[in-house]
C-alpha cells in the first residue's frame, strides 16, 4: 500500500507575513520503501510529515485515507504506532491515550478503540 500526497499546501500568517511550509506538494511513497525526508530546518520536513501521518489537517477525506493506512499496517503486523496531534477526534483510534501539558504527562490511560472509519475528522 502506498502513500499518496497531492498538491498539499499548509501557510501560516497572512497577507505579507503568509509562509508556505508545505507549496503545492505531491509526492508518491511505494509500498515497502524506506524514505528519509532530509531538509534544512524550517524547510517543511515535519509539516510533511505530519500531513503523510494525518496528524495536521489534509482534508477530512485524506487524513482519513492515511489513517485508514496505519490502521491496517497496526492490525497486519502489530506495528507500533505513535500519533502526536491536536486534534481530539484522532485519539479514538488508540489503544492508549497519553495527554501532555506543560511539559508533563497529565494522564496515560487505556482507550476503547473505534474504526478509523467510524471517527469523525
Amino acid at each position: 500500500m502506498s502513500i499518496v500526497i497531492e498538491d498539499a499546501v499548509k501557510k501560516y500568517g497572512r497577507g505579507e507575513s503568509e509562509i508556505y511550509a508545505l507549496n503545492h506538494v505531491s509526492l508518491q511513497i511505494e509500498s515497502g520503501e524506506v524514505c528519509v525526508i532530509l531538509g534544512p530546518s524550517g524547510s517543511g520536513k515535519s509539516t510533511l510529515l505530519h500531513m503523510i501521518g494525518g496528524l495536521d489537517q489534509l482534508d477530512s477525506v485524506s487524513a482519513g485515507e492515511v489513517l485508514e493506512i496505519l490502521e491496517k499496517i497496526n492490525e497486519k503486523y502489530h506495528t507500533t504506532i505513535l500519533i502526536i496531534t491536536h486534534n481530539e477526534n484522532m485519539a479514538g483510534m488508540a489503544d492508549r491515550i497519553i495527554r501532555v501539558h506543560d511539559g508533563k504527562i497529565v494522564s496515560n490511560e487505556k482507550n476503547k478503540k473505534v474504526r478509523v472509519k467510524e471517527l469523525k475528522i
